[in-house]
């Protein structure tokens, strides 16, 4: 699910902002603080369904905060921001048990 939903998001921004990882079960995230590269972010969210709690907290982190972990559905999101760097974002789907 986390491969299609990066696929969606494809664009010209993606490429500069996301990463496909792990074979297909992460998606790597840095906006490098650039104007505008939230938007592939938004998308990625929207496309697995991400709480709008869970966006609240992600938008509202500031550096003082460190690291940030939540688990949502089958998805793990690692995250942390500054202002000078952006926000740095690990999004990893859970394998599920066969």
């Amino acid at each position: 699910m986390l491969q299609p939903a990066f696929e969606a998001c494809d664009s010209d921004d993606v490429t500069e902002v996301m990463d496909l990882a792990d074979e297909g079960r992460s998606v790597l995230i840095d906006t490098r603080s650039e104007h505008g590269a939230t938007l592939p972010v938004r998308c990625l969210f929207q496309e697995l369904g991400t709480s709008a709690g869970l966006v609240s907290r992600v938008s509202t982190t500031n550096a003082l905060m460190g690291s940030q972990e939540a688990q949502e559905g089958s998805f793990t999101y690692t995250w942390s921001y500054h202002p000078d760097t952006g926000l740095s974002m690990v999004v990893t789907e859970q394998s599920q048990p066969d």
